[in-house]
């Protein structure tokens, strides 16, 4: 199962990557969706030990915005990429301070955030079945 985190404020712009990650479902992947309204609910579920595979976050949002949301995520997962999707540029320089895996312009280009979600999705994958694996040879 994939865990995908999505935070963004603006609950139209949940609802539409929602829809749009209707057609991975589709394709028969497997993924539990989980959408915060702000980058604080996020940052709780992370401190009482919720993981992700990727998250999907927002720039403006209150009380704190993206880049705040994902360096306090990254002080407790250094590891889970963080695709950004937002109204301006503003903050592209910024996304690499928190190693953001992609920065993407709304309105989402769905062909194009299907295939870096699609990537992520393929990569963690593989890594699980190379950890399942070694577990395996371990025993």
């Amino acid at each position: 199962m994939f865990y995908l985190a999505l935070c963004d404020d603006c609950k139209n712009d949940l609802q539409e990557i929602m829809e749009c990650l209707g057609a991975l479902k589709k394709e028969n992947y497997r993924m539990e969706i989980m959408p915060y309204l702000t980058g604080s609910e996020l940052i709780r579920e992370y401190e009482i030990g919720r993981r992700f595979n990727l998250l999907v976050l927002d720039m403006y949002m209150e009380p704190i915005n993206g880049i705040e949301t994902a360096k306090q995520i990254r002080k407790i997962d250094t590891t889970v990429p963080i695709l950004i999707v937002t109204s301006t540029i503003e903050f592209a320089l910024e996304g690499y301070s928190v190693n953001a895996y992609r920065y993407l312009l709304k309105p989402i280009d769905k062909k194009v955030f299907l295939n870096e979600v699609r990537t992520v999705m393929n990569r963690v994958s593989v890594r699980l079945s190379w950890k399942i694996f070694y577990t395996l040879n371990q025993i």
